[in-house]
């Protein structure tokens, strides 16, 4: 059996692998998607403490777009904050 902790990591990691395989509009917009449907800001993953981006098992629109832009499978570009 898997701890909570090692899913997070392991969802988290798959995101990272989504992103650089030039993916992360796509997984921007169905994160964004996602926690607007069902109202949920972000998942709690293992715990409920104050969480850095490592610490969440999906990674947020906002985390997403951080990536985006450090990696440089995308071009540069300038991004506007949605709610």
């Amino acid at each position: 059996m898997f701890k909570s902790s090692q899913i997070d990591q392991f969802e988290y990691t798959i995101d990272l692998i989504c992103i650089e395989h030039g993916l992360g509009f796509q997984l921007y917009n169905w994160s964004h998607f996602v926690r607007k449907a069902l109202n949920m800001p972000e998942w709690k993953g293992a715990f409920n403490g104050n969480k850095t981006d490592l610490d969440q098992r999906y990674m947020s629109p906002v985390a997403i777009i951080k990536q985006i832009i450090s990696s440089a499978m995308y071009p540069k570009r300038k991004f506007k904050r949605t709610a």
